[in-house]
């Protein structure tokens, strides 16, 4: 997980949001911290997937962060 998150929409700790909520937020940390990286091809879709899975409750909230995290992982051993 890329660090630096210390809150989510609205700087609500993370320990006091619904799970829901804490992914999203979550998945808008790593689409800042890929984009930091450049060259976002193919991120910015697995990243909206994700959100759009979790948003239909397709996916759990641990699931989707665990997605998210592993676009960001595949990108640093990318780069």
């Amino acid at each position: 997980m890329p660090k630096g998150f210390e809150g989510g929409p609205d700087n609500v700790p993370p320990a006091e949001q619904d799970p829901k909520t804490k992914a999203l937020g979550h998945i808008e940390m790593v689409r800042q911290q890929c984009a930091v990286m450049g060259f976002n091809d193919a991120e910015w879709g697995q990243l909206d997937e994700i959100r759009r899975q979790l948003e239909e409750d397709e996916i759990s909230p641990e699931e989707a962060e665990r997605k998210a995290d592993g676009v960001f992982n595949s990108k640093q051993d990318y780069h």
